[in-house]
């Protein structure tokens, strides 16, 4: 069975993580991109988030709080 266009993964979204050390209660490494063979360091797990959130295109929290504040609805 063939996946269809939606299944299939977009460029840029996958990745290879390398934790090489756990230190102050976090991981550090480095993230690469299958895809294009970038790779960048990361010092936090919160930073390897947001590098992949970058990737993915999606926003980050602080804009989604910021998108969700100017809302004239929100109380």
């Amino acid at each position: 069975m063939q996946p269809n266009d939606s299944q299939k993964p977009k460029p840029g979204t996958n990745f290879l993580i390398q934790v090489q050390y756990r230190q102050n209660s976090s991981w550090q490494g480095r993230i690469v991109w299958l895809d294009t063979k970038k790779t960048m360091v990361f010092r936090s797990f919160m930073e390897l988030v947001m590098l992949m959130q970058e990737a993915l295109g999606i926003t980050s929290c602080i804009d989604q709080l910021n998108a969700w504040e100017k809302r004239k609805d929100a109380l």
